[in-house]
């Protein structure tokens, strides 16, 4: 928020004072359910709940504080499909990364919509894009743990599959009812042996 007396200095000190009033798709303005917190120096955020964004297209916000000029932004609410929880074999998690030219890792990922796994069982054209930290791309085909109800999709890797150390990124693709493409990108690293 920036001070009505200069128009240019950042706010600060409104705490849950802002008001944030929300437009879903041109429904009309309605109160955020989201509570709003101060972060610093005339910088707030809004806590969005599924009510907040549970209309998909433009979600207008309008933002007022004493002593503050109002700030007025546009967003989009879409659906998309993300990955979470990368795993590798069942006690060893991304954030500790994996050993350059192992064989036999099984590397897991959950397919997440909104946050909560999404059932891929009917999911076809199943693939795993593995881009390495050299930039050459990778595809493999990723079996359906527990038939996809939970999400996840592992695979288990072979000779030349992880053969460089450093960020790889990695992608799901599939088809399923209408939808045909990629979840959004993770990462994992892969590291040096010695």
């Amino acid at each position: 928020m920036v001070d009505s007396a200069d128009h240019i200095t950042g706010l600060a000190g409104l705490g849950s004072a802002v008001t944030v009033t929300i437009d879903k798709a041109g429904a009309g303005f309605g109160a955020a359910a989201g509570a709003v917190s101060e972060l610093a120096n005339g910088w707030y955020k809004v806590a969005l709940t599924v009510v907040d964004t549970g209309t998909l297209g433009c979600l207008s916000f309008h933002c007022v504080g004493a002593g503050a000029d109002p700030t007025d932004f546009n967003d989009q609410v879409s659906v998309s499909t993300i990955m979470t929880g990368i795993a590798v074999s069942s006690t060893l998690t991304v954030s500790d990364g994996i050993q350059k030219n192992n064989v036999g890792d099984v590397l897991a990922f959950t397919v997440t919509e909104n946050g909560a796994p999404l059932d891929i069982s009917a999911a076809t054209g199943l693939s795993l894009i593995l881009q390495t930290p050299g930039k050459a791309e990778k595809t493999r085909t990723p079996a359906l743990a527990g038939g996809g109800t939970s999400g996840v999709v592992q695979y288990t890797t072979i000779a030349g599959d992880i053969d460089e150390a450093g960020e790889w990124f990695v992608q799901v693709g599939y088809t399923l009812g209408g939808w045909t493409g990629r979840t959004k990108v993770g990462s994992f690293i892969v590291k040096d042996n010695i």
